[in-house]
């Protein structure tokens, strides 16, 4: 999937990561820092009559050097062509640039969104024409009284009362 452009990244163990990537797929590459390399386990039965001679063999194992052999003969050996027209991956000074002027771009239409959108509410209120609607819809609209008894004119809306709505 990684080479066919399906996906741009994997996780994967240590040890299968460093032996892939030397000598199967030489056009992939590891990145960033191994979760733990210090811990491999071997599945054996429950109350298996040789698990005291397997800890004594890896141990032994590990003490003569034989472990560390294996290690630099599997994982740190590398099969795949050294490719002498290696480039740089890093970024220069002009695309640096260039992102910070791509931010400031980004930061100077946010606050202008912001602007406007906390200034057009009272924009509007100062256009001649809306101050008329809001005249007219301040005689033609009465609150809800609980009494209906009482006299309209009581009940009716402030234009400030308006305004928040």
């Amino acid at each position: 999937a990684l080479l066919s452009n399906n996906i741009g990244a994997s996780f994967i163990d240590s040890g299968i990561g460093k032996y892939v990537t030397n000598n199967i797929y030489c056009n992939l590459t590891l990145v960033g820092q191994s979760f733990d390399q210090g811990v491999f386990g071997i599945v054996t039965p429950l109350e298996w009559n040789y698990a005291q001679a397997l800890d004594i063999e890896i141990l032994a194992l590990r003490k003569s050097g034989i472990l560390d052999t294996l290690q630099r003969k599997w994982f740190q050996s590398q099969n795949c062509p050294v490719s002498s027209t290696s480039t740089s991956t890093a970024m220069d000074i002009p695309s640096m640039g260039g992102l910070f002027i791509v931010f400031a771009v980004i930061i100077a239409l946010s606050l202008l969104l912001f602007a406007w959108k906390r200034g057009i509410k009272y924009r509007l209120y100062s256009v001649p024409c809306c101050n008329k609607f809001l005249v007219k819809m301040n005689h033609s609209v009465t609150k809800r009284s609980s009494k209906p008894s009482e006299p309209a004119e009581k009940n009716q809306v402030s234009p400030h009362e308006l305004r928040r709505f």
